[in-house]
């Protein structure tokens, strides 16, 4: 098993804050945001978007980014609101999910071809706008 750790920031509510949901930034997948209401399904939520993050990076790119192995990267939130923690993902289980949505594509593409032309060329389109 190939796990990967990647650095991530949770914001936490400062006290008499309205807005009580936590955020999470996962600093080394640029773009990868999370949240939830309780810090711990903020957590929860933010290795299921790291997930599909490298997911899609390995579906488009073959690759994924690996996390910095030199050293912290998180100097942007060094505040007392922000906490830092590691999301770690196992590599062979981003592998076997893009390989799952490969497969599922594959029987819809069948079964719509068996449906006829006229629903295979919808299908296109969605795959088209799904993976350009």
């Amino acid at each position: 098993m190939t796990k990967y750790s990647y650095k991530a920031v949770m914001e936490t509510p400062l006290a008499g804050d309205k807005d009580e949901s936590v955020s999470v930034v996962v600093v080394e997948a640029p773009g990868c945001f999370s949240a939830g209401d309780t810090k711990e399904e903020a957590k929860a939520n933010a290795k299921e978007a790291l997930m599909s993050y490298l997911q899609t990076w390995l579906e488009v790119y073959g690759t994924i980014p690996l996390p910095d192995t030199e050293g912290p990267c998180w100097d942007d939130y060094a505040g007392p609101e922000w906490e830092q923690f590691t999301v770690v993902v196992d590599f062979e289980e981003v592998k076997k999910n893009v390989l799952k949505g490969r497969r599922l594509l594959e029987k819809v593409r069948v079964r719509l071809h068996n449906l006829g032309s006229a629903a295979e060329r919808k299908f296109k389109n969605i795959q088209n706008m799904c993976h350009p």
